[in-house]
């Protein structure tokens, strides 16, 4: 049977929704109504009777074991055929990180919500920079976004989830003697006469031609 009722957070509405995820376990859905508190009683209301009704003709055809970490796995197989072979690469790297967590914490797919993704990012924040938590959690969302449209899910939690604030990029620019540096490390087998000759392999290869074309031996 599902059950739902109307609970105040930070000035808002919320609707809360209990039902049966199809296993034997009551679950629990926060879902806000976009109501503020004042004035909005009945429209609160009527927002949980069609959440109630909603959530009573869902049909739970997953398996409700399924972990999210194991989701994740079907995620990206399926997408696998939809993206370039190098970015899938890059998906299944992010996505380990992501399995790994949420797998050591046996979180399940119909159990997940914002607190769980939250916490995550929280928890990545302190190893990895903002931008890359931000690609961390758009995986995340396109994931639950599938998941939702097959309706293994019914609300994505994702959407309610704080964004870390992004980080300008602050680009700086290498000194000639820096450059120098940088290509002796790069081919220890030549030396430059003086800053003149990497200016010069640099306008040779903004023209269109190969770093492989560049005569090291004849610049020593």
């Amino acid at each position: 049977m599902t059950t739902g009722s109307l609970q105040k957070k930070n000035g808002k509405y919320y609707a809360v929704i209990c039902f049966n995820n199809g296993g034997g376990k009551q679950t629990q859905k926060w879902i806000s109504t976009g109501y503020t508190i004042i004035g909005n009683k009945k429209k609160a209301d009527q927002f949980l009777k069609e959440k109630i009704e909603e959530y009573s003709d869902v049909q739970q055809v997953q398996d409700t074991r399924l972990l999210f970490s194991d989701f994740l796995t079907d995620w990206l197989e399926m997408h696998k055929i939809k993206v370039e072979a190098i970015t899938y690469a890059g998906y299944k790297r992010l996505l380990l990180q992501i399995q790994t967590y949420f797998k050591q914490r046996k979180v399940y797919l119909l159990d997940l919500n914002a607190k769980h993704i939250q916490d995550y990012c929280t928890y990545k924040l302190k190893t990895i920079s903002p931008n890359t938590v931000l690609k961390h959690l758009t995986l995340i969302k396109t994931a639950l976004k599938y998941a939702q449209k097959i309706k293994l899910i019914k609300e994505n939690p994702s959407d309610w989830v704080e964004r870390p604030r992004k980080q300008k990029f602050i680009g700086d620019y290498y000194s000639k003697d820096e450059i120098v540096t940088l290509f002796v490390g790069r081919y220890k087998r030549f030396a430059y006469r003086n800053a003149a000759d990497v200016r010069d392999i640099f306008w040779f290869a903004q023209v269109g031609n190969s770093w492989n074309e560049v005569e090291f031996d004849r610049l020593a």
